[in-house]
């Protein structure tokens, strides 16, 4: 029963998928570590019900609709009081185990008998965790704690680790702060992995990788996981290893091969275009070539390019917009549909596939600076500017396109096509992100910051929360999210802020003996009951030791506390760290010491000096000196600069930078925390002028009504601009200044919910006039239509699905077409496919992404541009719905009356066509849980040496959004 329980829990938390390009153990035939000890060989955690799916990928959506009876259970492992307990570390000389009780340190810990007097403490809200330690120059911790953990593992509420000669050591004057930066590089030590495992994936079998699987619960590696985990600090400490599990999720494709592109795991609709932060790929390998040198880095830094170059220049043709200059695809991370998108998305998600995101674009950004930085690196100057002047454009528009005047921030997103106005929501990671990379100047991210509300518990992830949803990514403190906005803060000098995401981090760890994924957002509780609704409790998955958590502890030591700054030839440290913290946590300190640290085969100790405890409370301390083996320096460092052994020694100073925090009160004012719930059942009628009618919300003070992503109006819920119908229960408000251009404009209106603070609720689905009877909207061709015959005409056939279509359509050298195309009005329409896809919404690689190609009689092209058909959903676990028909993206095309067209539609490609995923497994197009097995029909759908972007296609249709005659 539990592992049918888990296969059900897999299917709808489906992630990532892995590759088949095995990486291969050092030059010297043997798998070691950077610290040059054996690398972990425990390659297949023993525990074969350790719920191997991607915490983070693409199943998006856990509550709406799903038929597994048990989706509300929040641990897919919850008979397993020990869901790692079979999973030995040999590679680390700490306890790498959570052990329940169990003080006694590893024999080879070199801890010694002398007993460092005194325990430290964390308290906060009612938990309380506790350090003893025992040992001099290598420490022994044990730490305890009062708060609920997760699965209530371990029972003792007490963990010991252990220090190890060959990993880094902190010695900060607080025995917790170090206790805790040794549990982080306890747990990196346990995530190391000689192979890795998914359910999707090698049928069950291990897949060799000398890498970093992804946590306790997630056996796998995943790009996104991957690059933000090695980013943070992960690089600096095992730049092989961090190489290693980058280098897993690049590809070639099948077959020919070539064209080496970054792979985008499993995701919402079946993957790329909806979801296309791939790119973030480039943040971890750019922070990887940082810390190799030699042959490494020439072989990496190639690859890097290469994969790069091709997923940058694929991206530009197929999900950039030249109209706007942003590029197309989902929120980075934010990826579970409904948790942080409109809920009329989460069974359409080709509105996710057409939003604009500020974390995407800013990753894209980023990834075009360092393809320019690598093309120079490689002597490749007209790709370096080509790529420079791309990285400029996009800048610029992301300033401009995402920029909300009135509140001085940015936006998270703009919802898609036909609503295309910039949401007034926020994105911690994308905002930290913008701060980071340098596009928000100093001003702008001072605004940032302060504007940002957080909880006495931390920074969510997002703001406001959505509500009546459950707890993942909404109401939910991420803690390697938070290490983003520490480092943030530090840069934008906002010491109020940077206290606020440290002691979160602290506390984090603190009080569940381990690197957890997710928190509820203002309890720190791994596992919060909703006592009100709870249905909502959660957060829905979790996950001990996940690795972007591990990374992002390191991160907040190494890069904020530490000051770490790197180039990939220099090396330099410039604290930054706030007076009020050195006055209170790190009272009794009077230096930071971080020993143990290696760079490019150099050994490095750090110390800082700290100023004398004072009675301020806000500033920070900066970097006043620094002295490398006693002499004083005032630029970075480079290799040669470092003898074997090294030490540097920094002084700090008082600087005025200074901040302030919007902290809120949930339980005081839920207006402050939540958004309303959004209108519905939006439509528009005609008549002298054009009617917007809806349903309210309840939590309504104000309506902002949206027009072609305008915003024009704001008013208030009894404004006597509106009418109210009691029968329906709507309000109805008439655009008077549409009456002057309904005639030839098809306008799309959206409505919004504003509470009394002020926080607005998610867009309506678009509603559109399509002139009179919808006529507009009426233009299409069926298959009949087509060049080409139909292949499925009989009603009878089960495979009819109510319609004549090409059923199973797209090989590769497979064209529709459909000629003599003769419009009756000039002007601007909306090209789409009308497709059948009866795959799972929530998870998959086979979305169908054909390029639409129109040209007139003269053969000139007016339109070559991609559109894609995401999944549509199934029946139940084992059937897909097949008798659903949706709609394509969009793509915008003007066309004249007095011309003839021909549209084709031909192949692009989707992310099947990489050797990445030979490896995946499908049934009959659908995720297989066991009930479903043994009749058959389990086949590879994506996977394989075969390729799969199909679909069933009825219908090309135009949508008329302008009459330009």
């Amino acid at each position: 029963m539990k592992k049918l329980f888990l296969l059900m829990i897999t299917a709808l938390f489906l992630f990532g998928c892995g590759g088949s390009n095995n990486e291969s153990p050092d030059s010297d035939g043997t798998v070691t570590d950077e610290d040059g000890s054996a690398a972990d060989t425990d390659s297949t955690d023993t525990n074969p019900d350790s719920g191997d799916t991607n915490s983070d990928s693409g199943d998006t959506n856990p509550d709406s609709g799903d038929t597994d009876p048990d989706s509300g259970d929040t641990n897919p492992d919850s008979g397993d009081t020990n869901p790692d307990s079979g999973d030995t570390n040999p590679d680390s000389g700490a306890d790498t185990g959570m052990t329940d009780g169990d003080t006694t340190p590893d024999d080879d810990s070199d801890t010694g008998s002398q007993e460092v007097p005194g325990t430290s403490t964390v308290e906060w809200d009612g938990k309380k965790g506790e350090v003893s330690v025992s040992g001099d120059e290598l420490r022994t911790y044990t730490l305890t704690t009062n708060a609920d953990l997760r699965e209530n593992y371990p029972e003792s509420k007490q963990r010991t680790v252990s220090e190890s000669a060959g990993s880094p050591r902190l010695r900060s004057g607080n025995t917790m702060f170090d206790a805790l930066f040794a549990l982080a590089v306890t747990e990196l030590d346990q995530n190391k992995v000689t192979a890795i495992k998914d359910y999707s994936m090698n049928n069950e079998n291990p897949v060799d990788c000398d890498c970093f699987e992804t946590g306790e619960n997630w056996h796998y590696v995943w790009t996104r996981d991957t690059a933000y985990a090695v980013h943070s600090g992960i690089a600096f400490l095992k730049p092989q290893k961090s190489k290693n599990s980058l280098k897993f999720k690049i590809s070639e494709r099948k077959n020919a091969g070539g064209n080496m592109q970054i792979v985008q795991d499993t995701g919402s609709g079946g993957s790329w275009p909806v979801s296309t932060d791939r790119v973030v790929w480039a943040l971890g390998a750019m922070e990887t070539l940082k810390n190799l040198e030699g042959s490494d880095y020439n072989s990496f830094l190639s690859d890097s390019y290469e994969a790069i170059k091709n997923t940058l220049e694929a991206d530009r043709l197929h999900i950039y917009d030249s109209e706007d200059g942003l590029y197309r695809g989902e929120q980075s991370f934010l990826d579970w549909r409904e948790q942080t998108y409109p809920l009329w998305t989460a069974n359409n998600t080709k509105h996710i596939g057409m939003s604009k995101t500020l974390s995407t674009n800013v990753l894209h950004y980023i990834a075009l600076k360092t393809a320019s930085e690598l093309a120079g690196e490689k002597g490749k100057t007209s790709e370096a500017a080509n790529f420079a002047s791309q990285a400029d454009e996009l800048k610029n528009a992301i300033k401009s396109k995402f920029y909300l005047s009135d509140s001085k921030t940015f936006s998270t997103m703009k919802t898609t096509f036909l609503d295309e106005s910039a949401v007034d929501k926020r994105d911690l990671l994308g905002l930290s992100l913008l701060i980071l990379s340098g596009i928000a100047n100093s001003t702008e991210a001072a605004s940032i910051l302060e504007e940002y509300p957080v909880t006495e518990a931390g920074p969510a992830v997002i703001f406001p929360q959505e509500p009546q949803r459950k707890i993942y990514h909404n109401r939910a403190i991420w803690p390697f999210v938070t290490s983003y906005a520490l480092r943030a803060a530090a840069k934008a000098g906002n010491d109020k802020f940077y206290e606020n995401a440290f002691m979160s981090l602290v506390r984090g760890a603190a009080f569940n003996l381990s690197n957890m994924e997710n928190f509820e957002f203002t309890t720190l509780s791994p596992d919060y009951h909703d006592t009100m609704f709870p249905e909502l409790s959660g957060p829905v998955v979790n996950s001990r030791r996940q690795l972007w958590s591990v990374g992002g502890f390191i991160s907040m030591v190494l890069d904020s506390v530490f000051g770490r700054e790197q180039t990939l030839g220099t090396l330099w440290f410039s604290p930054k760290f706030p007076v009020n913290l050195r006055n209170t946590f790190f009272a009794g300190s009077s230096e930071f010491v971080l020993k143990g640290l290696k760079f490019k085969g150099k050994t490095i100790e750090l110390k800082i000096k700290l100023p004398e405890k004072n009675s301020e409370t806000s500033g920070f301390y900066v970097l006043k000196s620094l002295k490398l083996n006693g002499v004083e320096k005032t630029a970075p460092l480079a290799v040669s600069d470092f003898a074997e052994n090294n030490t540097i020694e920094m002084e700090l100073k008082l600087s005025d930078e200074s901040g302030t925090v919007n902290l809120v009160d949930c339980s005081a004012n839920p207006n402050k925390c939540y958004a309303p719930r959004g209108v519905e059942n939006v439509s528009v009628t005609d008549g002298k002028k054009l009617t917007v009618s809806f349903t309210p919300s309840d939590d309504a003070e104000y309506y902002n009504i949206y027009r072609d992503g305008e915003k024009i109006k704001n008013l208030s819920k009894n404004s006597s601009e509106f009418s109210y119908d009691s029968d329906s229960n709507k309000l109805s408000w008439g655009d008077i200044s549409s009456s002057a251009g309904f005639s030839t404009k098809s306008y799309c209106y959206s409505v919004a919910a504003v509470n009394s603070e002020g926080w607005e609720s998610h867009h309506s689905d678009p509603a559109c006039y399509w002139g009179e009877n919808d006529k507009r909207a009426k233009w299409e061709f069926t298959a009949s239509s087509f060049d080409q015959t139909p292949n499925v005409t009989d009603s009878n056939s089960e495979l009819y699905h109510g319609r004549p279509h090409f059923g199973d359509w797209g090989r590769q050298d497979e064209v529709l077409s459909v000629s003599n195309i003769k419009p009756k009005d000039s002007g601007t329409y909306l090209v789409s496919l009308e497709y059948g896809s009866g795959r799972p919404i929530d998870t998959g690689i086979t979305s169908c992404n054909k390029i639409v190609k129109i040209t007139d009689e003269s053969n000139n092209v007016v339109l070559e541009k991609m559109v894609f058909m995401p999944h549509l959903g199934l029946l139940d676990n084992c059937h897909g719905d097949w008798n659903r028909w949706g709609e394509s993206s969009f793509v915008s095309v003007d066309l004249l009356s007095s011309k003839t067209y021909k549209v084709e539609i031909k192949d692009a490609f989707n992310m099947s066509y990489f050797k990445h995923f030979e490896p995946y497994f499908y049934l009959d197009g659908e995720y297989f849980p066991e009930e479903c097995r043994g009749d058959g029909k389990e086949t590879r759908v994506g996977g394989g040496t075969d390729v799969y972007n199909r679909a069933n296609i009825s219908t090309l249709k135009f949508l008329l959004k302008e009459i330009k005659n």
